[in-house]
C-alpha cells in the first residue's frame, strides 16, 4: 500500500475549513435574522375628495350679474409636510350664470386645506385656483385671477346629506364674495383618486396614537411609533433590529 502524507494532510485541511464555514454560517443564523424580512412598506397616502354632487345654487351680481350655479370637484392627498394641508392632484371649478349657460366663468383647482371642527366633529376646507376662461362676463377681467372656495362638509353624524352654504371669493374691480347653497360630498379612499369612497370623512384629521400619522393612514393607529403593513386583514407589526 502506498502512502501518501500529504493527501491526507490536504484532506485534514479541507475538512477543517470546511467545518469553519459550517459553524459560521450556523453562528450567523441564529444570532442575525436576514436583513430581507425587515424590510418595512411605505404605507400609502389616502386620497380625499370634495365635490358638489349637483350644481349649487346661488348668485354673482357682479360678473354673470344674477343668479348663478356652481360646481366643483377636487381631488388630493394629504401634504407629507403638513397633514391639514391638500396637494392637489386634479380639480377643476365652474359657475354659470341660471340664464345663460354661455355666461360662465371656469378653472383648475391647484391647492387646499382642511380642517376638523373639534366641538362637533365637522370637517371644513378650502380650495384654490385660478380662473381661466371667462364666456360673456360683464364688465370683469378676471381671467388669471385666484379663485377660492369654502365650505363645510354635509354628510352629518346621522349619514344624511344636507345642503351646506359655500362661498367662494375672486377679485374683479374690486373683491367679490358670493355664496352658495349646497351638497357637497366629502369621501376618502386608498390609491386611486379617481374612485372616492362614499365613506364619511370626519375624523380624517385625528391622530389617536399621537404619532404624527393620521388615523386615516396608519395602519396601526392604537400603537405609537410603530410602522406595520396590511397582510389580509390583520396589521402585521414590524419592529426594527436590536
Amino acid at each position: 500500500m502506498v502512502n501518501i502524507p500529504y493527501l491526507r494532510n490536504k484532506i485534514s485541511i479541507s475538512l477543517a475549513f470546511s467545518a469553519a464555514i459550517l459553524m459560521l454560517l450556523t453562528t450567523t443564523m441564529t444570532t442575525s435574522p436576514l436583513l430581507l424580512f425587515n424590510v418595512i412598506p411605505v404605507q400609502a397616502q389616502t386620497s380625499l375628495s370634495f365635490r358638489t354632487t349637483e350644481p349649487a345654487s346661488g348668485s354673482d351680481a357682479d360678473c354673470l350679474v344674477g343668479d348663478a350655479t356652481l360646481t366643483f370637484d377636487a381631488q388630493g392627498t394629504p401634504s407629507s409636510s403638513n397633514p391639514q394641508v391638500l396637494d392637489i392632484t386634479s380639480g377643476t371649478f365652474k359657475v354659470t350664470a341660471t340664464d345663460d349657460e354661455q355666461k360662465s366663468y371656469s378653472g383648475n383647482l391647484a391647492s387646499g386645506s382642511f380642517t376638523n371642527n373639534n366641538g362637533g366633529g365637522v370637517l371644513k376646507f378650502a380650495l384654490s385656483g385660478t380662473i381661466e376662461n371667462a364666456s360673456n362676463t360683464t364688465n370683469c377681467s378676471i381671467e388669471g385671477a385666484t379663485f377660492s372656495i369654502g365650505a363645510p362638509c354635509s354628510t352629518s353624524n346621522d349619514g344624511a346629506s344636507n345642503p351646506v352654504s359655500i362661498s367662494t371669493h375672486y377679485i374683479a374691480q374690486a373683491p367679490v364674495f358670493n355664496n352658495f347653497n349646497g351638497v357637497v360630498e366629502c369621501s376618502q379612499g386608498g390609491g386611486d383618486t379617481t374612485q372616492s369612497s362614499s365613506s364619511s370623512m370626519t375624523g380624517t384629521t385625528q391622530d389617536g396614537d399621537g404619532d404624527g400619522i393620521l388615523d386615516a393612514n396608519d395602519n396601526c393607529p392604537n400603537l405609537t411609533h410603530t410602522s406595520c403593513y396590511k397582510e389580509g386583514d390583520t396589521a402585521v407589526v414590524v419592529h426594527s433590529n436590536r
